[in-house]
């Protein structure tokens, strides 16, 4: 989904540059687009198009007195166009004949509104409301950063936390606009804020019911495209697991390492309950990030079989220590201090961190890499709700 990234979402972002003029190519979709901007008079405003991952000039005009534009075209299907004037820009989706787009030059997108395009109404309803999300995201990230030049870790994992909240509202927010309006093509405006491995199954169900309606367009066969990749990444992954010691269906090799009081905690104590082996570090931000969830879920589902290992990499003990009561890990917690050097990073096969491997009650591996809502998924398949 590298196109449609870079589309919808870092054009926005970071607006237009080093645009070429078009070649003045006429297709067989005409259109007029026209409205009002105002507190825009005199101003150059440009109508670009995404063409082998460069904007392009497809018309420019001067915006009146009066605010108000027109420009007139032909495309050869629907498609994203890029509005600008100044520093200002946003994507619309010329999908009508005569499409109406009025605005103030101060926040193009944030002061929209839209007659004639039902799939550009679409797209700034979800614009707008995800942009508020991201402006929240980047003033706890700056908060976060402070945090760390003060050395204050302490009050990180409370970031964090708002963090992985905030990031959770993104994902739910996007699937309930994509299925408010599938199938359209502000669909394609809405796919990059999903993690495309994690939302797969779904991704899958969204490009079927784009090809439906919109076989022919450019966005449904890149969507399809990079579907299909995964899948095929996704098997080959599948294969490369039932050769892996610790794969899925596989017995989960013994863990005997000392807990911050220099006591050993072997994984086989913990024969008969379903437990969540959880490679961690005290000084990894996304691990540490997942730890208020895991609380919360450890909480809930404590006193009906589940139990919780956590593996550290850290090297400092004292810091490993302040980690696991700042976060409140109540669980068993393990380390040789030795970090990527670990006696237990070659058995587990422990690449990256956070890793987690759920065991059921006979110590059988039967899912690994659990984190946020898949966590929480497969725990209430287990236990319930």
């Amino acid at each position: 989904m590298r196109v449609l990234s870079f589309l919808l979402i870092v054009a926005v972002v970071f607006g237009c540059s080093e645009k070429k003029e078009s070649e003045k190519k006429e297709g067989d979709f005409s259109f007029e687009l026209s409205g009002t901007i105002k507190n825009g008079g005199g101003k150059k405003l440009y109508l670009d198009k995404l063409e082998n991952q460069s904007w392009i000039h497809l018309d420019s005009t001067e915006i009146g007195s009066d605010g108000s534009y027109k420009f007139t075209g032909a495309l050869s299907e629907p498609d994203y166009v890029l509005l600008q004037a100044d520093t200002q820009n946003v994507l619309l989706i010329i999908d009508a004949p005569a499409i109406k787009f009025n605005s103030d030059l101060t926040d193009l997108p944030g002061n929209a509104s839209v007659e004639g395009s039902k799939a550009t109404a679409e797209y700034l309803t979800f614009f707008n409301q995800m942009s508020k999300l991201q402006k929240a995201q980047n003033k706890l990230q700056q908060k976060g950063m402070s945090f760390q030049m003060k050395k204050q870790e302490d009050s990180i994992p409370a970031i964090m936390a708002e963090l992985k909240g905030l990031q959770e509202k993104v994902r739910k927010l996007t699937i309930a606009s994509i299925d408010s309006v599938l199938p359209s093509l502000s669909v394609f405006s809405m796919v990059n804020y999903l993690d495309f491995q994690s939302e797969l199954p779904y991704l899958k169900k969204v490009a079927d019911e784009m090809n439906k309606a919109y076989p022919n367009s450019t966005y449904t066969k890149l969507l399809s495209s990079e579907v299909q990749k995964a899948l095929v990444m996704k098997k080959q992954e599948e294969e490369k697991e039932k050769l892996s010691k610790v794969g899925v269906g596989k017995k989960a090799p013994e863990i005997a390492l000392p807990d911050p009081n220099g006591k050993i905690i072997k994984l086989s104590d913990f024969k008969g309950k379903y437990v969540l082996i959880d490679f961690w570090a005290s000084w990894c931000g996304p691990c540490r990030m997942e730890n208020p969830h895991v609380v919360e879920l450890y909480k809930k589902y404590k006193d009906k079989g589940f139990a919780i290992l956590g593996v550290s990499l850290d090297e400092d003990k004292e810091k490993w220590k302040n980690a696991i009561m700042k976060d409140g890990l109540v669980w068993e917690q393990i380390s040789d201090l030795k970090g990527w050097a670990s006696s237990v990073n070659p058995v587990y096969e422990v690449q990256a961190i956070p890793l987690t491997y759920l065991i059921d009650k006979e110590g059988v591996i039967i899912a690994k890499n659990l984190r946020g809502h898949d966590l929480t998924n497969k725990l209430e398949e287990l236990f319930g709700k």
